[in-house]
């Protein structure tokens, strides 16, 4: 079931690359190669699992460490956490009903940093630093 949807999601994130390739040096090139030869890689030795539950590390532990450190938060999207939650929750209690633990692994991780965002956005309130205001003559 996985794959349908990974397969799916293919088309806009190949689109996206293309799109983008004048941004793309020969280093960033080899480490998305890296990157999906590891995924492959742990699929065939038997630990998609860790893989997939790093890949949410990976892809969502910038913006966790952001919101843990900081309190300007209004780059962050929560309705992007929400859905991220959603995600999390569709396909982790479907591992557990399948007994897949790579999909239990995942929906946890993915949780967790959602969990970890929108607590710190709420908390925050998003705060925004404030400036002073710069004043017009004649306004």
């Amino acid at each position: 079931m996985v794959w349908v949807v990974s397969v799916a999601a293919l088309v806009p994130g190949v689109w996206s690359v293309w799109l983008l390739r004048r941004e793309f040096g020969r280093r960033e090139v080899l480490a998305a190669g890296a990157v999906g030869g590891a995924f492959v890689l742990s699929a065939v030795v038997g630990v998609l699992g860790a893989a997939l539950a790093l890949g949410v590390v990976a892809t969502a532990g910038p913006q966790v460490w952001r919101a843990i450190r900081q309190s300007d938060l209004r780059g962050i999207a929560p309705a992007t956490w929400f859905v991220a939650m959603a995600d999390a929750l569709s396909w982790g209690l479907y591992g557990v009903v399948i007994g897949d633990r790579a999909l239990d692994g995942y929906g946890v991780v993915l949780f967790t940093s959602a969990a970890i965002v929108l607590g710190r956005i709420a908390w925050t309130g998003g705060r925004q630093r404030h400036t002073p205001a710069l004043r017009v003559a004649g306004g």
